[in-house]
């Protein structure tokens, strides 16, 4: 696999440098090499609000899915439902210190953006979508929307 791995050109690509995790795996399934999970321990990175750039890592890591979507699309295409893979090692916990996430803010932005895109979203959502998302931003506008504010798991899937 290791072998595979580096034969491909993507080293230098956005693939590999945001979403190599992404890439690994879906290389690895797509190209039907034998897959399992192994628990390493927690994969931590630097605390900071991930509302700070939560934008542009989105940004990146779902050009690197939606590119290996592109890719390997005859891998996926025809296929239905999933299987259990191994398992090796002890699940563990570990303790992590708290992140502070300004809420606040990133709702504003939801808010900014409905008001600033809402003619481009209109190309690509769905009129149900956008209705849902014109309440949501209403509703973002109210004095204590950052505390109840909630995108359910429905309307993320039909934005995604």
């Amino acid at each position: 696999m290791v072998r595979r791995y580096l034969q491909h050109e993507d080293w230098e690509s956005d693939v590999a440098r945001f979403g190599i995790d992404i890439w690994m795996t879906t290389t690895a399934v797509a190209e039907s090499f034998r897959v399992c999970q192994a628990f390493l321990g927690a994969k931590l990175h630097d605390a900071k609000d991930p509302g700070s750039d939560l934008s542009a890592m989105l940004q990146q890591v779902l050009s690197s899915v939606f590119a290996l979507t592109a890719r390997y699309e005859p891998a996926w295409r025809d296929r239905a439902g999933s299987q259990p893979c191994e398992l090796y090692g002890f699940r563990y916990d570990v303790g992590l210190e708290p992140i502070a996430v300004n809420v606040e803010r990133m709702v504003n932005a939801f808010a900014k953006g409905w008001e600033d895109l809402r003619d481009v979203w209109k190309i690509a959502l769905s009129a149900t979508t956008m209705q849902a998302l014109g309440g949501l931003a209403r509703a973002a506008r109210e004095a204590a929307a950052a505390e109840s504010f909630h995108i359910d798991d429905d309307l993320w899937t039909g934005i995604v």
